[in-house]
């Protein structure tokens, strides 16, 4: 058996809470009020409902709610629900050097496994923080996998949710082993389901294979010790025979990257890939104070991972639109802000009818180079007038380079959860996940949600 897994395995048995800085409990518990939040949101949407739906006709009655819902189904299936529609929304966090959405594979666990396995709130805390790093591991073992077709969140998402639910339900390192054979042979997700009701289900998924795992090994079900390392395994499989797996396995002696470089947490309801150009644009309105009739196009310079996901240039649903650059751009300008009011039928229809979506081009960074993907997107405005602007944005606002304000983070929050909870419920929430490392029973959360 190579290193690996028994590697992972000791890291998320040795990491306690006294190894957790504060900078990461502060991380963990702004993260986990936006989870929070964008999950209670996604609820409303379509994907919510038509998952909702399908659980109480075809799933299971259990003990586990979804978040600020008052159907009971199994742990299993409530984290399936809770981790699609955390995603629906596209609106939850990205970063910490991971390729796809951290939180997404982490924190329907927690929240599912509360229910049914009571443990405090710096319990939760350490598992997140393990479960973001395992996705970071994996994502900097692994070539890029937007250009390759993988869906990140629902490839490699299944390994943090796995680790999170290992934390929680304290697996020995034989079952811990076990746990990760039994993800390998679940993960999968692919770029082409992006915007369609697919692509949260992908992330959805991802958070149920790993507690599928977790609690698989738990009751003694087996899996290859090798299913990670050997010729036939996941890294080769994935990643090819080329893979740096040794650097990132290795040992995990370094700051978490939870504490550096930290978890974008998302502005804009869109795809990640859009944020840097739309803060671009509307820096440019600002400062030039024109408006959307008087522009004759717009360039947006970006790396070639966007013209691999954002291929929706005439969307035809506010899901599609989610992933494109046209529309995004479009509604910004229109709208002055990206939320996920902005993808409505009303809202759609009056972007779409706007017929301004062909104003707005992509193309590569003509010095883009191989492995330079952090660099600034490029954005250039030209007006009908013949005035030409052009702004580089590195990091848009929500970048852990560029942060929300506590006050910005619990703004977004009232506004995810302004149809579903009442205000007392919500500021009852806000204070509780402030002061979440001091909290007995992290089930409480739940409680507080439900009406």
């Amino acid at each position: 058996m190579g290193d690996t897994t028994k590697n992972l395995a000791h890291f998320i048995i040795d990491t306690q809470a006294d190894s957790i800085p504060e900078a990461a409990i502060t991380t963990v518990k702004r993260v986990m009020l936006d989870s929070l939040g964008v999950t209670l949101a996604g609820r409303e949407t379509d994907v919510g409902v038509k998952l909702q739906d399908f659980a109480r006709n075809f799933l299971g009655v259990g003990d586990v709610r979804v978040p600020g819902g008052d159907d009971m189904f199994s742990c299993v299936d409530a984290t399936l629900i809770t981790g699609s529609i955390m995603h629906a929304l596209d609106y939850d966090d990205t970063g910490a050097f991971s390729q796809g959405h951290p939180s997404a594979s982490v924190f329907p666990v927690i929240f599912s496994l509360s229910q049914v396995k009571p443990f405090s709130g710096i319990d939760s805390i350490v598992a997140y923080c393990i479960g973001v790093e395992v996705l970071s591991r994996f994502s900097r073992a692994m070539p890029m996998m937007h250009l390759k077709g993988w869906h990140p969140t629902g490839v490699i998402g299944s390994f943090a949710a796995t680790a999170t639910a290992a934390k929680l339900l304290h697996l020995n390192e034989k079952q811990i082993i076990h746990a990760f054979g039994i993800c390998a042979s679940q993960s999968s997700g692919i770029v082409q389901n992006f915007g369609t009701m697919c692509k949260p289900l992908q992330a959805g998924n991802a958070a149920r294979s790993g507690i599928v795992s977790a609690l698989l090994a738990l009751e003694g079900f087996t899996a290859s010790e090798q299913a990670l390392d050997s010729d036939m395994g996941f890294f080769n499989i994935y990643f090819g025979p080329q893979n740096n797996v040794h650097d990132w396995f290795s040992d995990f002696k370094s700051t978490l990257v939870i504490t550096h470089p930290g978890i974008n947490i998302k502005r804009h309801a869109s795809c990640a890939l859009t944020h840097r150009s739309v803060d671009g644009v509307l820096c440019l309105q600002k400062m030039y104070s024109f408006n959307i009739a008087d522009v004759d196009s717009i360039q947006c310079f970006v790396p070639p991972r966007a013209l691999k996901v954002l291929f929706y240039h005439q969307p035809e649903n506010g899901l599609q639109a989610r992933f494109s650059m046209n529309y995004v751009i479009v509604a910004a300008l229109i709208f002055n802000k990206v939320g996920p009011f902005e993808f409505e039928e009303q809202q759609f229809k009056q972007v779409i009818d706007s017929n301004l979506l062909t104003r707005v081009k992509m193309q590569v960074h003509p010095d883009w180079e191989e492995g330079d993907d952090a660099r600034p997107d490029v954005v250039r405005v030209r007006l009908k007038n013949g005035e030409e602007y052009e702004l580089a944005v590195k990091f848009p606002r929500g970048n852990i380079a560029n942060p929300l304000s506590w006050e910005e983070l619990t703004s977004k929050f009232r506004n995810c959860v302004q149809n579903c909870l009442t205000k007392v419920q919500a500021d009852t929430s806000i204070h509780y996940i402030a002061n979440l490392e001091t909290q007995s029973d992290f089930s409480t959360l739940c409680r507080i949600i439900t009406k």
